[in-house]
């Protein structure tokens, strides 16, 4: 028996392995200000996968329709300790998540913003702001991604009308074998914090039941 189509089917599990995943990401926003046509904003996908997948597409998010949605009517209650539980179960999962995002490389990160105000002030005022909050969110960002690049960021100002614009881009790359396990362990982790959830809110439940019948003088 031959066994020729053996070191075939290893190069093509390997080439598959190590095959490159480029994603490139731009996000856009345009706030025409006061007297403007409101506000656009758009994301642009590009993929580039295992040498033959290619994949554009254009998303416009100004009109998702997206809500927020009610989680409970009031304070969650539990058996004593449980907020200690939810917060290390917490920490747990972000850090499970810190090392999942690591099989991810983002780099050439550019953001460019252009904000102005009818006065000079509040102009600088909200140059600085927009600098604060870009520095934490960059900042927030490298401790729980690999960015192999120094981001690029810029604030235009402007000091004669409102408007807010800003454009943000970045290329995150990876490779199948990463892409893959990654997925496998983030699904786990979803499916972990959602057994933990449901038990928590059968634990609750039954604790609501026997205040209630306590309340009511039931044996």
């Amino acid at each position: 028996m031959t066994w020729w189509w053996l070191p075939v089917v290893v190069l093509f599990a390997a080439a598959l392995v190590f095959a490159p995943i480029r994603v490139e990401l731009s996000y856009t926003h345009m706030d025409h200000g006061v007297g403007g046509a409101g506000a656009d904003d758009t994301l642009d996908v590009r993929v580039r996968a295992m040498y033959v997948v290619r994949y554009d597409r254009r998303v416009a998010l100004g009109d998702t329709g997206v809500r927020a949605d009610r989680l409970s009517d009031g304070p969650a209650r539990g058996a004593p300790g449980s907020a200690w539980r939810a917060a290390g179960d917490f920490l747990q999962d972000i850090a499970a998540l810190r090392r999942l995002l690591r099989a991810f490389e983002i780099r050439d990160i550019d953001w460019s913003t252009t904000v102005g105000a009818p006065f000079a002030p509040d102009a600088a005022i909200l140059c600085g702001v927009l600098w604060t909050v870009k520095s934490t969110v960059v900042g927030a960002a490298s401790q729980v991604l690999t960015l192999s690049h120094t981001p690029r960021m810029s604030i235009t100002p402007r000091f004669d009308r409102p408007v807010l614009a800003t454009r943000a881009s970045c290329i995150v790359t990876t490779r199948l074998g990463k892409a893959t396990y990654a997925g496998w362990r983030l699904f786990l982790l979803v499916k972990k914090t959602l057994v933990t959830v449901a038990k928590e809110g059968v634990h609750a439940g039954s604790s609501d039941s026997i205040s209630h019948a306590d309340s009511h003088g039931e044996p």
